[in-house]
C-alpha cells in the first residue's frame, strides 16, 4: 500500500514539481532570437562541407563565440533535425539539468539532505532570465550547465582530496562552449592554489599539475587550430563589440545595476556571509570569487544588447546556491533565539508562498517591463527577418549578395553571401575605429558604410539614415554614393510586406 505521507516527506517529489513548473515557465517565453541563426548558418555550412565559415568561398571569419554549441547543433542538423526546435529542446534540457544539479550540489558539497535544499532550484525555476534563455536558441543554458557541473565536480574532488582530470575536462567543455569558461577556470586555479596553501599542502603536487595540464593541452589543441584557421587571438565579435574605454565601463555598471534593481533577490547573496564561520566556508568563498569575477567581466565588456540580462544567466545557479545557504544560515541563527518549530514552519511557509507568488506572476505576465518587452522585440525581429530571408531564397539568384543589420535569420533562410553591417561576421568592419564606442548599444556601434557600398551587395536591408539619437551618421558622400547605387524595392504580397534597397541594373 502506498504511504502518501512518506511521499510527501520526500524532497525529490517537490523537486520534480519545481522542474515541471520551470518547463512551463520556459515555454511561456518560447522564442528564438535572431542571433541564434548565426550559429545555425555556420552549422549548415559545416555539415555541407564548406567548413566553419560565414560566407561560402570567402575567408573564414569567426563570427561566433560558441564553438561547441555549433558542433552539437550541426550533429542534429546532419541527421535531419530542424535547428530551431533542437535549440529549444536542448536549452530546456540543460536548464532542467541545472535545476537538478543545484539540488544535488547541496547534498554532495554541503552534505545535507533537507527540504531547504529546494530553495536554490525554486529560485532558478522562478527566475525570468533563466527561463527565457532556455528557449532563446543560443548556447546559454549549455554553458551554464557545464560551468555548474565543473564547479560541483571540482569542489567534490578537493573535499575528498582527489582532484582529477574529470573536472578539468568539464572546464574545457565550458570553455569550448563560450570563451568565458577560461575565466572560470582561471579563478578556479587561483582558488585551488590558496586552498592548498592554507591547507599546508603543495600547490604543485602531481595531481594538481595533471589536472591543470589536462585543461591546457586539450584547450591548447583547439586554440592552435582556431588561431591557424581564423588568424586572430580573439573571436571577431570581440573586436566588433569592445574598445569603448571608460564609456564601456559605465555602460557595464548600468547593466549590472539594472539587473540587481529589477530582480532584487541577488542582494540576498549578502546573507551567505553568515556561512563564512562554518567548516565549508572555502566552497562559499569560491562561489563568491566566481560571481564577483564574472560580474566584473560583464561590466568590463559593457553589458549586453539582448534582453532579460542574458550575460548573468551562467552564474544564476551559483547565486541561487549562495542565497539558499544564506537563508539557511539565517534560520540557524534565529533558531538560537526563537522556538525552532516556529522558525522552521515560518521559513517553509514564507519560501513556499514566495515561490508560488513569483511563479504565478511569471506564468501570467503580459511581457510588461523593459526586460520582458525586449523578448517581444526579439520575437518580432526574428519573424520579420525570417520572412525576408525566405522571400530572398525564392526570388534572388544564388550568386547575389546581401548586406544587413540583424543578419541571423535573413542570411540563414536566404542562403545568400551576407555582409554584416555591424561587423560581427565581417573582419574589416569589426576592426574599424569608431569615436563613439561605448556610448551606443553593445554590439551595434561599429559601422563602415563606405566599405559596404564598395562591395556593392545586390540587396541592402536596414536603415541608411539613422534616427537623431543614433551615434552614427553616414557622411554626405556616403549618402550620395548610396543614391547612385541603390533604389527602394517594395514587397507587397498577401501577409508579407517589407522593403529593401536593390542595386540598380546599370551598376
Amino acid at each position: 500500500m502506498i504511504n502518501l505521507t512518506t511521499y510527501l516527506r520526500n524532497p525529490k517529489i517537490y523537486l520534480i514539481i519545481i522542474a515541471m513548473l520551470f518547463v512551463l515557465h520556459s515555454l511561456h517565453f518560447s522564442f528564438v532570437c535572431d542571433d541564434a541563426f548565426i550559429s545555425f548558418r555556420y552549422a549548415k555550412n559545416f555539415i555541407n562541407g564548406h567548413g566553419l565559415v560565414w560566407n561560402i568561398g570567402e575567408r573564414p571569419v569567426e563570427g561566433y563565440t560558441n564553438f561547441l554549441w555549433i558542433i552539437v547543433i550541426s550533429l542534429f542538423m546532419k541527421v535531419g533535425f530542424e535547428p530551431v526546435i533542437v535549440s529549444k529542446v536542448l536549452g530546456i534540457f540543460f536548464g532542467l539539468c541545472c535545476i537538478i544539479l543545484v539540488y544535488l550540489f547541496s547534498e554532495l558539497i554541503f552534505q545535507r539532505k533537507s527540504f531547504l535544499n529546494l530553495v536554490a532550484p525554486a529560485i532558478l525555476a522562478c527566475c525570468g532570465p533563466f527561463a527565457a534563455w532556455s528557449t532563446g536558441g543560443l548556447e546559454t543554458q549549455m554553458f551554464t550547465f557545464f560551468i555548474l557541473a565543473a564547479v560541483t565536480m571540482y569542489l567534490y574532488e578537493i573535499q575528498n582530496d582527489k582532484i582529477t582530470s574529470f573536472s578539468a575536462v568539464l572546464f574545457v567543455l565550458a570553455s569550448l562552449t563560450r570563451p568565458e569558461g577560461i575565466l572560470i577556470f582561471g579563478v578556479t586555479c587561483l582558488h585551488n592554489f590558496f586552498y592548498l596553501l592554507f591547507s599546508k599542502r603543495s600547490p604543485f603536487c602531481r595531481k594538481t599539475i595533471i589536472w591543470f595540464l589536462t585543461f591546457i593541452i586539450i584547450y591548447g589543441v583547439y586554440f592552435y587550430w582556431r588561431f591557424n584557421y581564423y588568424g586572430f587571438i580573439f573571436p571577431n565579435a570581440y573586436y566588433a563589440k569592445t574598445g569603448g574605454g571608460v564609456y564601456q565601463l559605465f555602460r557595464g555598471f548600468r547593466y549590472l545595476a539594472r539587473f540587481i534593481l529589477f530582480y532584487k533577490w541577488p542582494l540576498l547573496i549578502g546573507l551567505s556571509l553568515l556561512t563564512l564561520l562554518k567548516p565549508l566556508r572555502s566552497s562559499i568563498i569560491y562561489l563568491l570569487m566566481l560571481i564577483i569575477s564574472f560580474s566584473a567581466y560583464i561590466v568590463y565588456i559593457g553589458g549586453d544588447f539582448l534582453g532579460m540580462f542574458r550575460f548573468f544567466v551562467p552564474i544564476l545557479p551559483l547565486m541561487a546556491i549562495l542565497v539558499q545557504e544564506g537563508v539557511i544560515a539565517l534560520c540557524q541563527w534565529l533558531i538560537r533565539i526563537i522556538h525552532p518549530t516556529f522558525v522552521k514552519t515560518s521559513v517553509i511557509t514564507l519560501c513556499s508562498f514566495t515561490f508560488i507568488l513569483i511563479l504565478v506572476k511569471g506564468l501570467t505576465f503580459s511581457f510588461k517591463g523593459q526586460p520582458y518587452e525586449r523578448i517581444l522585440y526579439h520575437k518580432r525581429v526574428t519573424e520579420g527577418q525570417s520572412a525576408k530571408g525566405r522571400w530572398l531564397h525564392r526570388h534572388a539568384s544564388p550568386d547575389e549578395s546581401l548586406a544587413a543589420f540583424g543578419i541571423g535569420a535573413i542570411s540563414y533562410y536566404s542562403e545568400l553571401n551576407t555582409i554584416d553591417r555591424l561587423g560581427i561576421t565581417d573582419i574589416h568592419i569589426a576592426h574599424t575605429k569608431m569615436h563613439h564606442m561605448g556610448k551606443g548599444l553593445p554590439g551595434h556601434e561599429k559601422r563602415n558604410f563606405s566599405y559596404v557600398l564598395m562591395k556593392k551587395p545586390n540587396y541592402l536591408s536596414g536603415p541608411v539614415v539613422f534616427p537623431k539619437r543614433s551615434k552614427y551618421k553616414p557622411t554626405n558622400k556616403e549618402i550620395k554614393r548610396f543614391k547612385q547605387l541603390y533604389k527602394p524595392f517594395y514587397i507587397n504580397e498577401p501577409n508579407l510586406k517589407f522593403s529593401l534597397y536593390k542595386l540598380k541594373e546599370d551598376q
